[in-house]
């Protein structure tokens, strides 16, 4: 019987040892983003409505994960090692969430699903056109608010445009923050008719 087991043991043993080769961390060459604007003092906006934000709209071919990069009107390509960190839409989501509440407090910007208990004076809906970089160094972002209030909706179009160096993706993600920024600011302007 003692025969048996250390026979055993050490094919037991070679087939953990064996399954630890390989498991180093492997360098991974694939760079991930936010549209994030980089950290800077925003104005505050007094008297502002409390704003629920419902939900963002891109066109399907920003559905991936994989940064997309405009090469002509009609072609569009991916890059495979400059990704996005989260689904789009909820970046976008949340980075306006983010420079609103920083404009006009916490309390008073919700995401959907709704906080319970978080009252909306103004609900937004934001429709993207478009919202990428070009291979030349544009950077741009258009559509549309669709801002509902107690007695109206109103819709209204917004084109931003920025500039990035056309290879450093980092400054591809911080010029759409930077647009996202610009964005929530004219928003809570034009929320504040509704």
């Amino acid at each position: 019987m003692k025969r048996m087991i250390f026979p055993a043991l050490a094919a037991l043993s070679a087939i953990l040892f064996s399954s630890c080769i390989g498991t180093a961390p492997v360098r991974d060459s694939v760079r991930r983003y936010l549209p994030a604007p980089p950290s800077a003092p925003v104005e505050v906006i007094a008297g502002a409505p409390s704003v629920g934000l419902r939900e963002v709209t891109l066109p399907g071919y920003l559905d991936s994960s994989r940064i997309a990069l405009r090469l002509s009107p009609g072609e569009v390509a991916y890059s495979d090692f400059n990704l996005w960190a989260q689904p789009l839409d909820k970046a976008v989501i949340g980075t306006v969430g983010r420079q609103l509440r920083a404009r006009i407090g916490a309390d008073r910007v919700d995401v959907y699903p709704w906080t319970p208990g978080v009252p909306h004076v103004v609900e937004v809906r934001l429709q993207f056109d478009c919202f990428e970089g070009d291979s030349s160094g544009a950077v741009r972002a258009s559509g549309r608010c669709v801002i509902s209030g107690s007695a109206r909706t109103v819709i209204a179009p917004f084109d931003y445009s920025e500039k990035w160096d056309g290879k450093n993706y980092a400054s591809l993600a911080a010029a759409l923050g930077e647009i996202l920024d610009r964005l929530a600011a004219d928003l809570l302007a034009k929320a504040g008719g509704v």
